[in-house]
């Protein structure tokens, strides 16, 4: 056992995450690497985009693991049907989105890219704010100790991800 994993289960022992805690960093990380993208995109800086591209795709397939895995099994206890459905439809757009990007050249002079990581973006906006209504009912309506336990969920779900090439 490293230092690093005796201190992160030491902290998790006197501080155990709960989902939205959980959810929130992926999506501020998400943010933080779609802001880099568009500084890249603003100076033409081409030279890392394709890593960068790779990160922002690994991200969202693990983010949308935890989601699918911890976030809507408890979204279908306290909220509408209507409600899910809308998350889901979003996420799916999202996984969609990312397929057709981990399919094109990643290069700034390719349109299709650029285009297609601009949607990206802007579909990963509208959904962080459901996400974020949706994290909020579940904080609201649903038991700390079972908010911990859908972190783990989530946590075990990303681990078995499989990436797409």
């Amino acid at each position: 056992m490293t230092n690093s994993t005796v201190i992160d289960s030491q902290l998790k022992k006197l501080n155990p995450p709960t989902i939205d805690v959980c959810s929130l960093v992926d999506c501020i990380n998400l943010k933080t690497y779609f802001e880099i993208f568009d500084k890249c995109l603003q100076n033409q800086q081409d030279d890392n985009i394709e890593q960068l591209a790779h990160l922002i795709s690994v991200a969202l397939q693990l983010h949308a693991a935890a989601i699918k895995e911890a976030v809507f099994p408890l979204a279908k206890k306290v909220m509408s049907k209507t409600a899910v459905n809308k998350l889901s439809t979003q996420l799916e757009e999202l996984e969609n989105t990312v397929e057709s990007i981990d399919a094109t050249k990643k290069h700034l002079k390719n349109e299709e890219f650029v285009d297609l990581m601009k949607k990206l973006s802007e579909s990963f906006e509208v959904f962080f704010k459901s996400e974020q209504q949706t994290m909020a009912a579940l904080a609201k309506d649903v038991e700390e100790e079972t908010l911990m336990k859908a972190a783990d969920q989530a946590e075990e779900a990303k681990a078995g991800v499989t990436l797409a090439a």
